[in-house]
């Protein structure tokens, strides 16, 4: 896979990212509700890239930079839950409303500098939760949208299995498109599971897939112009960039070495 073709996907990332009362019954009590679910921890939708964080920077470590550039581009549409944290955020200090098997937060929050009104619902099925988020807003500048829903899934009352879509509206019809779609499963502290499908316009465009089994790690990326592998271990630190041409390692202290 090219940089320059890596680079497209990542703005096509930070486009996406960028868009991103009780009634009176008469006859009797009120029925006992309970309380709404816990809100969900994006967090666990997202890979741990930690090992990245590390910053050599001479020559010799060319495959390591190389892996570590891939990863921060292709990994955007892993980690595009995060764009949405603060909206479920705002609704934390908000009091739920329950009606026809559903909870409801109703609130307002800033919007590309525009008060919007937020829409929080989650319905509590059999084994899971379905949340959706919906907005509605008007710039005063010919910008008026309503009821768009930004994101849906459905996820376990753990939060350790689910899936989010992450949705962009057309143009011409203002219909909801997915843009980005993402699941994952948690088995444990060691081992994990994501996968993000990319689409450009409606259509499938590309696949990220995120697998940890400790110490190991693998990132695979098919994003349109042949899949890229990239994988490391988090104890010994070797890994290595595999385009399906070549394979380029790196050794214990991120070095350049043979592949074996």
């Amino acid at each position: 896979m090219k940089l320059s073709e890596l680079k497209k996907i990542f703005l096509l990332g930070i486009l996406i990212i960028s868009l991103a009362g009780c009634g009176d019954n008469s006859t009797g009590p009120e029925p006992e509700v309970g309380t709404p679910p816990a809100f969900p921890e994006l967090e666990k939708s997202q890979p741990d890239l930690s090992y990245f964080e590390k910053n050599p920077t001479s020559s010799e470590n060319s495959n390591f930079l190389q892996a570590k550039t891939l990863v921060s581009q292709g990994s955007s549409f892993l980690f595009i839950s995060s764009a949405y944290d603060g909206f479920i955020g705002a609704a934390r200090d908000e009091d739920a409303s329950f009606e026809g098997g559903v909870w409801y937060w109703n609130y307002s929050t800033q919007y590309q500098g525009t008060e919007a009104e937020m829409t929080l619902t989650a319905g509590e099925l059999d084994d899971a939760i379905e949340w959706t988020l919906t907005t509605s807003f008007d710039n005063s500048q010919g910008n008026r949208i309503k009821d768009y829903r930004l994101f849906e899934g459905t996820i376990t009352p753990d939060g350790n299995s689910g899936n989010w879509m992450f949705n962009v509206r057309t143009t011409e019809s203002q219909e909801e498109i997915p843009a980005v779609i993402t699941s994952w499963q948690i088995t444990d502290e060691t081992q994990k599971t994501i996968t993000a499908e990319v689409y450009f316009e409606g259509e499938l465009f590309g696949i990220i897939n995120f697998e940890k089994d400790l110490p190991e790690y693998t990132m695979t990326a098919d994003l349109g112009s042949g899949e890229v592998i990239i994988f490391w271990n988090a104890e010994t630190n070797a890994g290595f960039i595999d385009g399906g041409a070549q394979r380029n390692c790196w050794g214990v202290n991120f070095e350049n070495v043979p592949c074996s």
